[in-house]
């Protein structure tokens, strides 16, 4: 390897993920030099086109991770990955039909298989930057046909506990990013919740004044000797 081939991979970042067309272009590596790397084990081929960079040596060999490869893959940083067991964090008993994490992102769509990892990728204008619980309560309600469980049954599981959430919340996130069906779910029990709430608090205060009326009038009456 001469001089300018070394300064060429001292450009490559450790863990990072690069196409073929960037390291050819970019960097002015030969795909004779890629095979080189590859055969080596600095290089390693994830699928067609694409390389996960491991580091120069095998002391300091840097793993690959979700994040960098979708990075490399989509050829940006701007998406929102949803790993399926993310879901459970809601505490339902949930089992999806295929091994697959969820990508949000605004410019490809498609089910791809990276690596050892299967991603369903689906192109979105919107999607939040972090997940939040009332996001993932959204997003379940959007991708129900996702897991082998009835609807009906998710549905029921979801409206159970829909009283732990923050209601503004997740109302907010049914109007951004829930489909017509999913805000109407949502906004349905959200008042229904209310209307419970407030028959309730009606009827405690009406048992409270019956009671402490009922108290006072006694108090009030005159004894006899």
């Amino acid at each position: 390897m001469d001089r300018s081939e070394k300064n060429v991979e001292e450009k490559l970042e450790p863990g990072k993920v690069y196409r073929r067309e960037d390291l050819v272009c970019d960097l002015v590596f030969t795909d004779h030099r890629i095979r080189q790397l590859v055969a080596q084990g600095s290089l390693e081929k994830i699928t067609q086109g694409l390389y996960h960079y491991r580091g120069p040596s095998p002391r300091n060999y840097s793993p690959l991770t979700s994040k960098s490869l979708l990075e490399g893959f989509l050829g940006m940083g701007d998406f929102l990955l949803l790993p399926w067991q993310e879901y459970l964090s809601l505490g339902l008993n949930l089992t999806p039909k295929f091994d697959m994490h969820l990508v949000y992102n605004r410019k490809r769509h498609g089910i791809f298989r990276l690596g050892e990892v299967t991603f369903d990728v689906r192109r979105r204008s919107r999607y939040p930057t972090q997940i939040t619980p009332e996001f993932l309560l959204v997003d379940l309600l959007n991708n129900m046909d996702f897991f082998t469980e009835d609807t009906s049954r998710i549905q029921r599981d979801i409206r159970a506990l829909i009283h732990k959430f923050d209601g503004h919340a997740l109302l907010k996130m049914a109007q951004d990013y829930g489909k017509v069906s999913t805000y109407k779910y949502i906004s349905s029990w959200l008042t229904e919740m209310q209307t419970m709430l407030s028959v309730r608090s009606f009827k405690s205060d009406e048992l409270s004044a019956a009671f402490f009326g009922n108290f006072h009038k006694s108090a009030e009456q005159p004894t006899h000797d």
